[in-house]
């Protein structure tokens, strides 16, 4: 089977945009836009898998096996027609099904061959149809169909690989509107914050402060000092995480991000304790030693900091 067709490339794109954390973080605000998405990606695949599997097994000479393999290419050409239908829909891209009649036309033959043959609702003021195979007719490559109405029969000729051609055209061609609309939003997205670099929060004096954070731990007279250089070092967190909101990146988007300030709170509560009892000449749960520890587990974990946001700017910067 073809795994590496156009179609499985494009929601292989489309899945790199959407589980990308930010975009991720804003679509699971609706898990039922979520579960649809989702579930539309993997019919799609599946039933991509599906055509392949036709297009690539010749069936034999055994009528049944010729029912069963038609049956199915048409039901899964129609299943994955509604799966892009509300792939777009809910990533809110506009529906472009209308730009390609000829799925129009795909579904009708499928609901007159193998939905709703033997009787078919009419419109527009005409009674219903009834249509049918010609087992004599059918093979791997196409089959003839018998119509009626209550004024006239017809018969249509089917080519089988021009519809299977027709629909991975139209498929591809709406897939890959989507994959580039998600493109075009981060592209804009990211273009926004491209030149406001998130590592620039960091101040160059940033170890000089924890300098400072240490000899107040080893000796409570400097508390005064060492207690002003951890609350700029929290302010420069706490602006690095006002930045990081902007973009639209929080703990809750960015696991990682969200673990090091988890880790980077706990160590700023216990240092601000120590210093607060240190101030007015009090011990506490936290002593000095502690005191030393939670700086060093702290400088790690701001450093740590540094490097994400470093690697954040770099995506950001490396948009086209």
């Amino acid at each position: 089977m073809n795994s590496e067709s156009p179609v499985h490339a494009l929601i292989g794109r489309i899945r790199d945009y959407v589980n990308e954390p930010r975009k991720q973080h804003q679509l699971l605000q609706d898990r039922s836009q979520w579960n649809q998405l989702c579930t539309a990606m993997d019919v799609i695949e599946d039933t991509e898998l599906a055509v392949s599997a036709y297009v690539d097994d010749s069936l034999g000479t055994d009528h049944g096996a010729r029912y069963l393999a038609t049956y199915g290419l048409l039901q899964a050409i129609f299943q994955q027609q509604d799966a892009i239908n509300h792939l777009a829909e809910a990533l809110g891209i506009p529906d472009q099904s209308q730009k390609h009649p000829a799925l129009k036309i795909i579904r009708e033959l499928r609901n007159d061959s193998v939905g709703h043959p033997t009787k078919r609702a009419g419109g527009k003021g005409r009674g219903p149809s009834f249509h049918a195979i010609s087992r004599i007719s059918l093979n791997h490559a196409r089959f003839q169909m018998l119509s009626y109405d209550g004024n006239r029969h017809w018969m249509r000729d089917v080519n089988l690989p021009d519809v299977i051609a027709i629909q991975r055209r139209c498929a591809t061609g709406i897939l890959t509107f989507v994959a580039d609309s998600l493109q075009e939003e981060q592209t804009v997205h990211k273009d926004a914050f491209k030149s406001e670099k998130l590592a620039a929060i960091f101040p160059s004096t940033l170890s000089y402060y924890f300098e400072k954070i240490y000899a107040g731990a080893n000796n409570p007279s400097e508390e005064s000092l060492a207690s002003g250089c951890l609350d700029i070092v929290s302010k420069v967190l706490d602006d690095t995480r006002e930045a990081l909101a902007r973009r639209d990146i929080s703990a809750q988007s960015h696991d990682a991000i969200g673990l090091v300030y988890e880790r980077i709170e706990h160590a700023l509560s216990r240092l601000h304790e120590y210093f607060e009892n240190a101030k007015v000449g009090l011990s506490g749960a936290v002593d000095a030693t502690d005191a030393y520890i939670y700086t060093s587990f702290l400088q790690d974990q701001v450093e740590e900091l540094r490097s994400m946001v470093t690697e954040i700017d770099e995506d950001y910067a490396s948009q086209p």
